[in-house]
């Protein structure tokens, strides 16, 4: 037989912002905990969106080096702002500086890296000796990346951060 803990009266408010009359679990996942599993999710999508990539062209001239500029350009910038986020203080100043400097480090080097490479001449199919990455297929596949890591992003907040569930949302 198993015990339930007492019930609170109908109507009374919860105290820790859960369910009335049911104690609040405590979170599971740390701040450090979440982190690395955080970083290491985002580390797997990217490697998931790679290999799309390399499975749709990786036959093509200077594919290669496209999906290594794109990887490059967003995901460390990625996993930076996961961490800025995940470790930002319980005071709402630290936490907007946080959410700021996490949206500057998430979209500053896929930016640089769009204006890099509009400054570069098209290209039909790659250069001929094998240098550089063709602008149109790096852009596409850098904006692949960063969208693909941004909705990672945004679902691990959901789900790891779990910043609603302390609101009692």
């Amino acid at each position: 037989m198993t015990t339930q803990p007492p019930a609170q009266p109908p109507g009374t408010p919860p105290t820790d912002g859960g369910v009335p009359g049911r104690p609040r679990e405590p979170k599971a996942i740390g701040p450090v905990a979440g982190g690395v599993l955080g970083a290491c999710l985002l580390v797997l999508v990217a490697a998931g969106v790679a290999a799309v990539a390399f499975r749709l062209g990786g036959d093509r001239p200077g594919w290669g080096r496209a999906m290594g500029l794109a990887a490059a350009a967003c995901l460390p910038g990625t996993i930076a702002a996961w961490l800025v986020t995940r470790w930002r203080g319980p005071e709402p100043g630290r936490a907007l500086v946080a959410s700021l400097a996490a949206i500057t480090l998430r979209t500053l080097p896929p930016l640089a890296a769009l204006a890099w490479l509009s400054t570069l001449p098209p290209r039909a199919a790659g250069p001929p000796d094998g240098g550089g990455p063709p602008s149109a297929d790096a852009a596409g596949i850098l904006v692949a990346f960063y969208l693909a890591l941004l909705a990672a992003d945004v679902l691990l907040h959901i789900i790891i951060d779990g910043t609603g569930r302390e609101r009692g949302h």
